[in-house]
């Protein structure tokens, strides 16, 4: 088994391969998804990454009670 990288341990080539797969008005509505959920996080005292079960869920049921989670969205937000 080979080594595990830390989250953000990605090299630069495969992060510009990434940056690649997506187009920018996707990638920059991620990173809004992932800003809202990091400060939900951080907020609450929570481990953003590697996150458990029950923060996920939380996570969600908190979007959703603030009506910003439509079913259509739920991909987006996980």
């Amino acid at each position: 088994m080979g080594p595990q990288l830390l989250p953000g341990a990605m090299g630069a080539d495969s992060r510009a391969l990434l940056d690649l797969s997506f187009r920018p008005l996707t990638r920059r509505s991620y990173m809004s998804r992932w800003r809202a959920f990091a400060s939900y996080c951080r907020d609450r005292h929570l481990r953003a990454l590697p996150a458990d079960a029950a923060t996920i869920v939380g996570y969600v049921a908190f979007e959703h009670s603030g009506g910003a989670l439509a079913p259509k969205s739920l991909a987006k937000h996980l």
